[in-house]
């Protein structure tokens, strides 16, 4: 009777196969229709695996690889969910959400294990390299733009975190090591140097790509003007010894910014942000205190801003006056 069985079993994935064959192209055909597909990449032997030897069976894998990962993180071994997590992405890395998690998973799960700075850097390292290894595998991923520029501003950039300039700093000779290296191989070298200004690009670009699973249109292009906003407060009022010049950089895409949200959102749409642009005229207020040299810079955002905030109350009032004219 068991061999009987076994004997059916055999059968039974035999007869499978084709239909796993056929599942796995027309999944391919949706992929191509969509324009959503993988890369040409050197694939690692797990990535061959995953692609092609074991085919339709893939899906299943990976459904039992993520119940494993649940488990695991509710019972808090985020070591162990990074591992599984970082063999999911060989076996689907054209999938944005598994590189997002596995780099939260590093950056704000495992990170927070550690007490020195220098620990918790690591991990926070680690997870950059996970979403920027994501982003060279799904460039145009809304999702993964989002998430590496929320790392820069929230885990790296946050003034909240008592760590937050040490991380900073690290981030800038991170970017000037990968300057150097890039000018000694005679490429190029295209990236900021900052981490603010690392959180601003990302934010933009995610604002372009717009698509993005859990995070509204408005949100994301919220988020560059948030970004910009706390790089003025941290050049002008944080950083030791300050940079006024990159802060008045700033403070020039922050007015850009700013202006191009109000003329599409009025107050009651998204205060968040006018509350921003508020605060951005009191950081203003403490640089004049501090480097009267630039005064006159200082002078002219604040016109700016005041403009801005007089043309969006006016745009406002013409709408009201519209809605209840008989």
């Amino acid at each position: 009777m068991k061999a009987f069985k076994g004997v059916v079993a055999v059968l039974y994935l035999v007869a499978l196969i084709p239909f796993l064959a056929w599942w796995q192209g027309v999944i391919n055909n949706v992929r191509t229709r969509e324009h959503h597909y993988e890369m040409e990449f050197e694939v690692t032997p797990i990535e061959f695996l995953g692609s092609g030897m074991i085919g339709g069976f893939r899906g299943l894998m990976i459904n039992y690889l993520w119940i494993k990962v649940i488990g695991l993180e509710q019972q808090h071994k985020y070591f162990e969910v990074s591992a599984l997590v970082e063999l999911i992405q060989k076996l689907q890395p054209n999938i944005a959400s598994t590189w997002s998690f596995n780099s939260w998973n590093m950056a704000y799960n495992i990170s927070t294990d550690y007490r020195s700075a220098e620990a918790k850097w690591r991990w926070i390292l680690q997870g950059i390299h996970v979403i920027e290894e994501g982003i060279g595998r799904i460039p145009d991923s809304a999702e993964l733009w989002h998430k590496a520029g929320w790392l820069y501003y929230d885990k790296i950039s946050n003034p909240s975190n008592e760590h937050a300039l040490y991380f900073q700093k690290m981030t800038e000779e991170k970017q000037l090591q990968k300057r150097k290296e890039a000018l000694e191989a005679g490429r190029k070298f295209d990236q900021p140097v900052y981490a603010l200004a690392l959180a601003y690009q990302d934010f933009k670009r995610a604002a372009q790509l717009k698509q993005h699973p859990t995070v509204s249109e408005r949100t994301l292009e919220c988020l560059p003007f948030y970004a910009s906003v706390r790089g003025v407060r941290y050049f002008l009022l944080m950083k030791r010894p300050a940079e006024v010049a990159e802060g008045l950089k700033f403070l020039d895409i922050a007015i850009k910014e700013f202006r191009e949200l109000a003329g599409k959102y009025s107050s009651d749409e998204f205060e968040g942000v006018y509350n921003q642009a508020r605060d951005l005229m009191n950081y203003i207020e403490e640089g004049v205190q501090r480097y009267p040299d630039h005064v006159a810079e200082f002078e002219q955002a604040t016109d700016q801003i005041d403009q801005i905030f007089r043309d969006a109350r006016i745009r406002e009032d013409k709408i009201r006056v519209k809605q209840f004219a008989p």
